[in-house]
């Protein structure tokens, strides 16, 4: 039986940054980290705040509602350029995607007919070396090969690495996916094999409060990676400005007179921080406070944002945040290119993606 998802109600839609450059074409693996360079260095080269906290928002919507969460920080932004250059009603909430075979074997249903697919990285995987990470038959024709079995034919060996090593990735190759509303059910799949996504509502203070208790429960009960339980106590007014707080396994929700959805978005930031920025009980990363701060509220901002949150970006306060990439990112003065800094960029980027992607899907499996 094909597995509903959620995805976000055709009523929501993304604001898109208008003024960012225009979307470059993506054909092959080239292009994919051209795309990555080129977002990266927008970034960079922004004139001010608001411009580059324009450009980290359009990025964070496209996390949000295109349901871009399972694939890496490189296939996100090629996502995000390709959908750029689309002109049609759904590019801004396709939650689902999936490969040509993919949708027809394991979905029931099949790409429509002229259907113009995406291009991503996949890896090409197989039985790995232990020793050297390569695929069997890449030993035979290279003696210098820093292994013991260089220079050897596996059809030599006594053993068949096929169920003695684990797979690996040997490399990236170019692939085409496709979104849900380029599909249509296949004529003769059983209607229980169909996937039909489930749709998220509006957000609203009702369903606010019911994602809190899912998100405090992943907490409490030390559903996420790398950590114990995380207390959660929900504590009057607090301090003028203070909203939360995060402690290395503890967290502390301001309550008083706020909605439902900012106590959320506030409990998404401060575990955001457990997740990011503490190992334990000490912090894990000695960053500015600055730095921590937008990386937590961007988080925060995805979170809210795909589960239908209409929510402010103007306090990812990206200024400060870039400039601590470029500084330690400075390799070498003379680099116009700043290699470094942008793989620092896109490195955090894709730290945020990731602890993102792990809060949706623990809510998501304590949702009813």
């Amino acid at each position: 039986m094909a597995t509903a998802q959620t995805t976000l109600s055709d009523t929501q839609h993304t604001t898109t940054n208008n003024d960012t450059a225009d979307p470059i074409e993506i054909n092959d693996a080239d292009d994919i980290h051209n795309a990555v360079d080129e977002f990266t260095g927008e970034l960079l080269d922004a004139v001010d705040n608001a411009a580059a906290t324009g450009q980290i928002t359009e990025y964070l919507n496209t996390l949000a509602t295109v349901g871009a969460s399972r694939y890496s920080i490189r296939n996100q932004i090629a996502l995000m350029q390709q959908l750029r250059a689309r002109d049609e009603d759904w590019t801004d909430h396709a939650e689902h995607w999936a490969g040509f075979w993919t949708w027809q074997n394991e979905h029931g249903r099949a790409v429509q007919k002229g259907a113009d697919g995406f291009t991503i990285l996949a890896p090409v995987t197989g039985p790995a070396c232990p020793d050297c990470g390569n695929a069997p038959n890449y030993h035979a024709n290279r003696p210098d090969l820093d292994c013991p079995r260089a220079g050897e034919d596996p059809g030599d060996w006594d053993f068949d690495p096929s169920e003695e090593w684990s797979d690996g990735v040997y490399y990236f190759s170019t692939a085409t996916t496709f979104a849900y509303p380029q599909t249509e059910p296949l004529e003769d799949a059983d209607p229980d094999d169909v996937f039909e996504p489930q749709h998220r509502s509006t957000g609203n203070d009702d369903r606010a409060a019911d994602l809190f208790d899912a998100l405090r429960d992943a907490a409490e009960t030390a559903a996420f990676d790398g950590t114990g339980a995380i207390r959660v106590t929900e504590t009057g007014r607090g301090r003028p400005g203070v909203r939360g707080s995060s402690s290395g396994g503890r967290v502390d929700v301001a309550g008083g007179d706020r909605s439902a959805a900012d106590t959320f978005r506030t409990l998404a930031h401060e575990i955001a921080h457990e997740l990011l920025h503490f190992d334990g009980p000490v912090p894990s990363r000695d960053v500015p406070d600055e730095v921590k701060e937008l990386e937590a509220e961007a988080v925060a901002y995805t979170v809210a944002r795909s589960f239908g949150f209409q929510v402010d970006g103007s306090e990812l306060y990206v200024g400060a945040w870039l400039q601590h990439a470029k500084t330690t990112g400075v390799v070498d003065p003379d680099d116009e290119d700043d290699i470094a800094a942008r793989d620092v960029i896109r490195d955090r980027l894709d730290e945020i993606r990731s602890v993102a992607a792990e809060i949706i899907e623990e809510i998501d499996a304590r949702r009813d």
